[in-house]
């Protein structure tokens, strides 16, 4: 489920383990470092034909190492340039390719197995710590995958989007990917901070599967972190503010709040407007000064409904006018209000009562003065008992007392109401039985 509830903070314990394993890799890492010193001084096109004057130059990476290839194979050769704009990294890369009739292209949605095609892996690490990171795999027909890890060990989240644009000319030897990525999407550090990248490609045409690193470390995977190279250059004009933690919040029906801890570096307070809501819904927007070299947090409500399930949730940070970071996730999935029976068959005697569970699956903010009423019908259909209880929590409890007659099957009905409005109903098949005591 790409549903986005994990709160954005980074543990302790997965940043002592990122330095242990970089110090353990230290002895057979060869870092290298990059510097991104090419400007587009002129607007490029995103065409992938590579015609503009930023890409004529040397490439920032001459030479990919082959990862995992068989001693006696050989791998097309594979160049990549880095060039800046104000608020965006442009990237291409060259793939040779002799066999350009087999290239292997499966993936055509957004976000799909992508890798698994003849491809470009780009991974980035701006805020240079080793821990959070994006991974972003674009095939030669220019379908991408993008996903970020927040922090070390965790697993890609698809749900972001990069905004990455990115276009692929395929020619008679090779193909050439063009791309442009906006900074805003980014997690990024401290101004001025050294990044940490890996380019990889992948290249399925021919007999096998050929695989290709811009790293001269070793490495057991594309996404290790602790290897990744350095890149120095990139600090996104204007930008002295980022975003330290963020919590999309419950990401349940009702008014749900997501929270942000922003960080000014400049010298002079920094006014921040936040906006977030639903795309194509009404936006809820607050304003927020952060004092210099401190931190602010900033909270924002939005609304959710059953229905929303599969739109994207936007959140933007301005400052100056100007979107400093961009937040998205799509919402695949809305939990239902009424969650699911803990389980369907459950005993009664004379003297107790049964107990059923089940979550209630409502934002904190709109937890209020919530009532289910309960209704248990025998399968003629004919009520044998009902009742009412408050739901306080995220899990409710109905108390059942034996007082019909027959063990069978049963249909309960569930409805949550609020200020005298449903908000919810649900009805399950359950089964009693008489127990032995």
């Amino acid at each position: 489920m790409k549903t986005p509830q994990d709160r954005r903070m980074l543990p302790l314990f997965p940043k002592l383990l990122a330095a242990l394993l970089l110090m353990g890799t230290a002895v057979s890492a060869q870092i290298e470092t990059y510097v991104v010193d090419v400007v587009a001084k002129q607007p490029v096109v995103i065409d992938g034909r590579l015609n503009e004057e930023c890409w004529q130059g040397p490439a920032l990476i001459k030479e990919f190492q082959p990862f995992r290839l068989a001693p006696d194979a050989t791998m097309p050769e594979t160049r990549a340039w880095l060039a800046k704009e104000k608020d965006a990294l442009l990237i291409a890369v060259e793939c040779m390719e002799p066999d350009m009739k087999s290239l292997y292209l499966k993936a055509t949605e957004h976000d799909g197995k992508t890798w698994m095609d003849d491809s470009v892996e780009l991974f980035f690490n701006p805020a240079g710590d080793r821990q959070s990171h994006v991974q972003i795999v674009v095939n030669a027909n220019g379908v991408i995958m993008d996903g970020i890890s927040d922090y070390f060990g965790a697993k890609l989240d698809l749900s972001w989007e990069s905004g990455l644009i990115a276009k692929v000319q395929k020619q008679k030897d090779r193909w050439t990917l063009e791309a442009r990525l906006p900074y805003a999407n980014l997690p990024l550090g401290r101004p001025g901070a050294d990044w940490t990248f890996h380019i990889a490609r992948g290249r399925r045409a021919g007999v096998q599967t050929q695989l290709a690193t811009s790293l001269k470390s070793s490495i057991s995977k594309f996404a290790e972190l602790t290897a990744f190279d350095v890149l120095r250059g990139i600090s996104p004009e204007g930008m002295r503010l980022s975003l330290v933690a963020y919590d999309f919040g419950d990401c349940q029906v009702g008014r749900n709040e997501a929270r942000l801890t922003l960080k000014n570096w400049d010298q002079k307070p920094a006014e921040v407007v936040v906006r977030g809501g639903l795309s194509g819904q009404k936006v809820s927007e607050r304003t927020v000064t952060v004092a210099p070299q401190k931190e602010a947090d900033v909270a924002i409500e939005w609304e959710l409904t059953e229905q929303d399930a599969g739109a994207n949730l936007e959140i933007e940070v301005l400052s100056a006018g100007r979107v400093i970071r961009k937040l998205m996730r799509q919402l695949a999935t809305v939990p239902p209000v009424l969650g699911k029976l803990e389980r369907n068959v459950f005993y009664l005697t004379d003297c107790e009562a049964t107990t059923v569970r089940f979550p209630v699956q409502v934002a904190t903010l709109s937890r209020r003065q919530l009532t289910i009423s309960w209704w248990l019908a025998d399968q003629s259909g004919r009520c044998v008992v009902s009742g009412f209880t408050h739901a306080i929590g995220p899990e409710a409890v109905l108390r059942i007392f034996w007082s019909f007659a027959d063990s069978g099957r049963y249909q309960l009905l569930r409805r949550l109401e609020q200020d005298g409005r449903i908000i919810a109903e649900a009805r399950d098949d359950i089964v009693l039985i008489r127990g032995p005591f």
